[in-house]
């Protein structure tokens, strides 16, 4: 089964998202500190939430967008503390900086790991804390979720060129400054007459997007109302205690009634205390025991609080932007 929950995007469209995507999300914000509506506002303007995107004009794949070269360096600085050692260690990076597999099939099994909509998420979280912490050094202040954005679009040093632009010289051309880039995203560029845009114009438009985008998910990731979970015809319920555990959570927030076993942690009724962001993440978790059994407990995964002292363990479109 492939569960959809409905979220309203900043522009007020309603977009079906995959609960393994918005779950992914939710863990890897959780991980690293990054909010969560800067991922889903990044999630959307890249893919739509989709994980399977590809990009026309690059080498952009994923829920994310990464570029294959952004995605190789990723995955060897932090793939090991996801669980992926092994395909990490197999990155080697040039004296030149480009990151190179010698295994063509395993460079191939590494990239495909993009369309993994949980650790794609978890390498963009990674990726914006890395990006927040240099941008915040080099330019000596506070970072937004559009100065994330730009370094996630046009690379750390590209965004401290682009944003030192904005601040010393606005109405030079974003084209001039970037035109691979402008190539690849004539309409991030280029106006609809095909009137190079300035770096303040693309600027403030990304932050009216962004910021309109993560209120609107933030609000999401409070929202206590009962979510709108939508299986596949012709599918069956996952085989996961968790979510036989969220189901009757969620049963029990729509009817104001106690969680059977008394599993709501002395709190009796859950309705006002579990978002439908909580009861997905929960649904598509694996129990610790399970993580037990299987020998591979990645370090950075199922970091929310417990419920009851047990650790639970579209339309789509191409993406618009991609990571340079």
């Amino acid at each position: 089964m492939t569960p959809f929950v409905t979220v309203t995007s900043g522009a007020g469209q309603d977009l079906s998202v995959r609960s393994d995507v918005l779950s992914g999300i939710r863990q890897a914000s959780l991980s690293t500190g990054i909010e969560f509506s800067y991922l889903m506002a990044q999630a959307n303007r890249e893919s739509s939430f989709n994980p399977s995107a590809q990009a026309k004009t690059s080498s952009a794949a994923g829920l994310y967008q990464f570029v294959e070269q952004t995605w190789l360096g990723v995955v060897k600085n932090h793939g090991a503390e996801y669980g992926q050692g092994d395909l990490a260690d197999k990155i080697t990076r040039r004296s030149d900086g480009h990151f190179t597999v010698a295994d063509a099939a395993t460079r191939q099994d590494i990239l495909d790991l993009r369309r993994d909509p949980t650790f794609a998420a978890a390498m963009a979280a990674e990726h914006a804390a890395d990006n927040k912490a240099k941008l915040s050094e080099k330019l000596g202040r506070d970072i937004t979720g559009t100065d994330l954005y730009f370094a996630h679009f046009l690379g750390i040093s590209g965004a401290i060129k682009f944003m030192r632009n904005v601040a010393e010289s606005p109405e030079k051309t974003g084209a001039s400054l970037f035109p691979k880039a402008a190539a690849a995203n004539k309409n991030v560029f280029y106006d609809e007459s095909g009137r190079a845009k300035t770096v303040s114009e693309i600027y403030d438009k990304f932050a009216a997007t962004m910021n309109a985008d993560m209120e609107a998910y933030a609000a999401f990731e409070g929202n206590t109302a009962p979510a709108t979970i939508v299986a596949d015809a012709g599918t069956a319920l996952p085989a996961s205690p968790n979510a036989a555990y969220a189901m009757a959570v969620r049963t029990a927030s729509l009817e104001n009634a106690p969680v059977p076993g008394g599993s709501s942690g002395g709190f009796g009724k859950v309705g006002s205390l579990l978002s439908p962001l909580m009861l997905v993440t929960l649904a598509a978790l694996p129990v610790a025991r399970e993580e037990e059994e299987n020998g591979d407990k990645p370090r950075r995964l199922a970091m929310h609080p417990p419920i009851d002292g047990t650790e639970f363990g579209q339309p789509a479109r191409s993406g618009v932007c991609s990571i340079a």
